[in-house]
């Protein structure tokens, strides 16, 4: 979350303000993957021609007679706004909120990067966007690692919590709670098997884990398994009778899945 834009790849392409555009031609044909290239005018001020503007201008009517054979800070005056620029310790979350709030049309136009020594560099927004994204896969991914994490208890301390929360009438004993059931995973076709102590681990708020409801004047307990296949989370919901003996399962349900 504190990377900055100084740990992505930038692009250095500089040309004097008097090169004429067909210079520019040739740097954007011998480098496609090239988004913008960084003007430097007689008084060291730093100005981007990016990739969009140059071509589009150049296709209009007269373009390359107007163009081709000038200096490049002419194609410069045809600007109608000046280019982003965020300084390289920009964290990478803040410049696509600075990037997304441009006007639309300039939305995926290059931005200067201002380094700390006085140097410059061009970034694609799309880079931003793609490390952005991995960010925020990383924390998903951390998020679902923590949901898969049980409470560190023991099957005692389990039945406890149980019998706090259910309060029945006759207080469990420990091997209902430690007995193992078999249900299997509707969407991987695996066998999973889960004690009731397993499910209170797996929910330190127990109210979101186990529930008692009234199922046609019979109450029953339905209990939420968590199960990990592949790359996914989900939740298989199941019934017990108020004995803890298993009776049902439900059809299964995905909670998250890992972004890669």
């Amino acid at each position: 979350m504190n990377s900055t834009i100084d740990e992505l790849p930038v692009f250095t392409e500089k040309v004097e303000s008097n090169v004429r555009g067909e210079e520019l031609i040739q740097l954007f044909n011998n480098k496609k993957e090239l988004p913008g290239i960084l003007i430097q005018s007689s008084d060291d001020k730093i100005s981007l021609i990016s990739r969009r503007f140059f071509f589009e201008r150049m296709g209009k009517m007269f373009g390359t007679e107007i163009f081709l054979n000038r200096p490049v800070n002419v194609m410069l005056d045809f600007k109608s706004s000046s280019t982003l620029r965020i300084p390289s310790t920009t964290k990478i979350s803040h410049a696509a909120n600075l990037i997304l709030n441009r006007n639309e049309t300039e939305v995926f136009e290059p931005i200067i990067v201002e380094k700390k020594t006085n140097e410059f560099g061009v970034i694609a927004p799309l880079t931003i966007f793609m490390a952005q994204n991995a960010i925020l896969a990383k924390v998903h991914n951390h998020q679902l690692t923590v949901n898969l994490q049980s409470l560190n208890l023991s099957d005692i301390e389990a039945l406890s919590i149980l019998n706090s929360f259910i309060n029945p009438e006759e207080s469990f004993k420990l091997s209902q709670v430690q007995q193992k059931h078999r249900i299997y995973c509707t969407s991987c076709c695996c066998l999973s098997r889960y004690s009731v102590a397993d499910v209170i681990r797996d929910y330190p708020d127990v109210s979101k884990g186990i529930r008692l409801e009234n199922r046609r004047g019979r109450l029953v307990l339905v209990m939420k398994v968590k199960h990990q296949c592949s790359d996914a989370l989900w939740e298989i919901e199941v019934e017990h009778h108020t004995d803890l003996s298993f009776q049902k399962q439900h059809a299964v349900q995905l909670l998250e899945s890992y972004i890669i």
